[in-house]
């Protein structure tokens, strides 16, 4: 009986031990568990703030785009129109230099108009001394 007695008390105190070694097992899993859980969460936050940033680039790239496509329209839009005022200049520049020609063609008509004025005036001198020195030749025969 005795042994008996000593055999389940050494039995009991196996399967004491053998309970708090899993016990602690128990535990020691359950702060593996833990960590885990809480590197998971950090991962989760890390992959959700990269997600973000992704997310932001794509928008300031979307922007970057728009701008260039709107400074490129407008650079087009600058060039038509200095290629459009150009155009005008060259006209003006054409138009000024017809003017000044017509200008140079009047001046020189007025001025051949004016030689010839003088040369009538000075024949009409001429013939109005001729007419009195004819009447006086006329009175004086009389």
């Amino acid at each position: 009986m005795q042994e008996q007695l000593q055999a389940l008390l050494a039995q009991q105190h196996d399967e004491q031990q053998a309970k708090q070694c899993a016990e602690q097992q128990i535990s020691s899993l359950q702060e593996q568990l833990q960590a885990l859980q809480a590197q998971q969460q950090d991962e989760q936050q890390a992959k959700q703030h990269v997600e973000q940033q992704i997310i932001s680039l794509q928008e300031q790239l979307q922007a970057l785009q728009a701008q260039h496509q709107d400074e490129q329209q407008a650079k087009q839009c600058a060039e038509q129109q200095i290629s459009s005022l150009q155009e005008q200049l060259q006209a003006l520049q054409a138009q000024q230099q017809d003017e000044q020609q017509a200008k140079q063609h009047a001046e020189q008509q007025i001025s051949s108009l004016q030689e010839q004025l003088q040369a009538l005036q000075a024949q009409h001198q001429d013939e109005q001394q001729a007419k009195q020195c004819a009447e006086q030749q006329i009175s004086s025969l009389q």
